[in-house]
């Protein structure tokens, strides 16, 4: 199974998909952090891509987010 979303120039591709899982997944809230403004947060997001780009040479054309669940 493949779970892909295209948007605008955005590719977001799912690597696993766990269906009926055997323990109830729970989202926990942050315990760590601090709030911000969405200003500010676009900042911080415009500045982590830059940082990204020089990591891969330039070609920082992709961000890899990984979920996992807690077993």
């Amino acid at each position: 199974l493949i779970l892909e979303l295209n948007y605008d120039s955005k590719v977001i591709l799912c690597s696993k998909v766990t269906l009926n899982p055997k323990k109830p997944i729970t989202i926990l809230s942050p315990k760590k952090g601090k709030p911000v403004s969405q200003s500010k947060y676009d900042q911080i997001v415009e500045k982590k891509i830059k940082e990204m780009s020089f990591q891969q040479d330039g070609k920082g054309n992709s961000i890899l987010i990984e979920i996992e669940s807690i077993d």
